[in-house]
């Protein structure tokens, strides 16, 4: 009986001394830290600029501080510790990317820590802005806008040389695979692929810094080649010339991305060839290249890496009249873009000189159904008394079905529909005009969505004239942004 009296004891005890212990661990969480001088994100120079940032809050000497660093852009990126100061001050030394900073702040007496993010943008002096492709002194050179509206001006004389030839294209490849010239391979690159009418050059957007050139952009040996352009599309990069379509697939990782051979037409019939040679006007879309065959007079596709003839019928398999036969032409190309899901191209007869404004089909080529009907859906006559038939440039609105060209320092606009003309639509310009650009989306130095950009020459010196837009015509009640250098512009890329 004493036994149990003494387990009853203990346990009894047991209880109390649990519920007398249960004050001695409670927690009194400290009040969030009410953070001040941390701006949402911070856009940076490499090299360049310095990242200072004072937080604010009481009573400072109570904790300790660590800041961190990483990309938001790489896979399991590595975490950089780049500060214990409570104010950073911090040399930016990364590549150009976007990165997560964040601040550790921990409770000197309990441990308790609290995060704060926020983002930096780096970037070099090459990797925002507006790209201007032009030619200088017979060569082809950059200008870069950036975004202060800064002008840096003849960026491949003081990187690298400039290209012999007059300029032909400029594109902008996000993410690239290559070897260096040590065997080394370098992944998910920025770089810009540029082309006169003589050489070609690859170059890393970061530092520009070469890469290829003509000689070496192949896998092959090359020889004769006269460059048309570089082109891109949502999966490859092409190059076309005088020897033909050259594609290279870019969602390969351990791809070194030269080109290799021309691409045979693979569906030509026995009488025609199998080759071609390029026009330098390219239709791009999700999957597919639309281009002018100026070797052979017709019309080509290049789906998804499939070079392809287009047959002699038309969506509805019914044969295409003479004057819609996407082959033996009898025609030069003048000029080609894409509106919306029409494509419009301007082209004119060898033997009788008259100049035809074709609508084409484009949008059922990123719908592919194994067929490749006529892509010629209809054709009007420009007439003598039409101005377009002075047309010097050309460049195309991507909503509307107009055509912008040039005459002298006057900017006139085709419509398709009514097959009518609205002249000078942008009166005052000095110079030349040497390009126009319909664009879409804000700019590095702008916030308005939509633009259209002419370029004009004079006396070796330029501008650009940065337009907003009101229903496809420049809104002339709004003054542009206007960019003044040096040579002649041919063509805008924004980065």
């Amino acid at each position: 009986m004493k036994k149990y009296f003494y387990l009853l004891f203990l346990f009894i005890f047991s209880l109390e001394a649990c519920y007398e212990d249960k004050g001695n661990y409670d927690y009194n969480p400290i009040p969030p830290i009410e953070m001040e001088g941390i701006e949402p994100e911070y856009p940076v120079y490499s090299m360049l600029d310095r990242l200072q940032i004072s937080p604010q809050f009481p009573n400072k000497e109570n904790y300790n501080f660590t800041w961190t660093l990483f990309s938001t852009t790489i896979v399991q990126a590595p975490v950089d510790t780049i500060s214990f100061e409570p104010d950073l001050d911090y040399k930016v030394t990364e590549g150009a990317d976007t990165y997560t900073l964040t601040l550790i702040v921990e409770n000197k007496h309990n441990g308790d820590k609290q995060f704060f993010n926020t983002k930096v943008i780096v970037r070099t002096q090459y990797t925002t802005g507006c790209y201007i492709l032009k030619e200088i002194d017979g060569e082809t050179e950059l200008d870069l806008i950036n975004p202060e509206k800064e002008l840096l001006v003849d960026i491949l004389k003081n990187t690298s040389s400039r290209i012999s030839g007059k300029p032909q294209s400029l594109v902008i490849c996000p993410d690239i695979n290559y070897i260096d010239e040590d065997g080394k391979p370098q992944e998910r690159v920025k770089t810009v692929w540029i082309n006169s009418d003589k050489d070609a050059r690859m170059l890393t957007l970061e530092h520009m810094a070469p890469v290829y050139d003509l000689n070496t952009m192949f896998y092959e040996e090359k020889s004769s080649e006269q460059p048309r352009c570089f082109v891109k599309n949502s999966t490859s990069l092409s190059y076309l010339s005088n020897n033909g379509f050259y594609w290279n697939y870019l969602l390969i990782p351990t791809a070194a991305h030269k080109f290799g051979l021309p691409m045979r037409v693979s569906n030509a019939p026995a009488d025609e060839s199998i080759s071609c040679s390029c026009n330098k006007h390219v239709i791009c879309g999700y999957l597919y290249y639309m281009f002018y065959d100026e070797a052979n007079s017709r019309f080509l596709i290049n789906w998804n890496g499939d070079l392809k003839c287009f047959s002699n019928t038309d969506k509805t398999n019914a044969p295409t009249s003479e004057l819609l036969t996407p082959n033996n032409m009898n025609s030069d190309l003048i000029y080609m873009g894409k509106t919306g899901s029409n494509g419009y191209a301007l082209m004119k007869n060898r033997t009788t000189d008259q100049l035809l404004m074709y609508r084409m089909e484009t949008a059922e080529y990123d719908k592919y159904d194994g067929r490749f009907f006529s892509p010629l859906l209809e054709a009007k006559e420009i007439t003598s008394d039409k101005k377009i038939v002075q047309a010097e440039t050309y460049g195309h609105n991507t909503t509307f079905p107009y055509i912008y060209y040039s005459i002298g320092n006057r900017l006139n606009l085709f419509d398709y529909n009514s097959v009518s003309e609205a002249e000078n639509i942008l009166p005052g310009l000095e110079g030349r005009i040497t390009m126009i650009k319909h664009f879409t989306g804000t700019l590095p130095f702008s916030s308005a969505r939509e633009y259209l950009v002419v370029a004009t020459e004079q006396g070796g010196h330029y501008k650009l004239y940065f337009h907003e837009m009101l229903a496809g015509k420049p809104d002339l009640s709004k003054e542009p942004i206007v960019i003044e250098g040096e040579g002649c512009p041919v063509q805008i890329e924004v980065v």
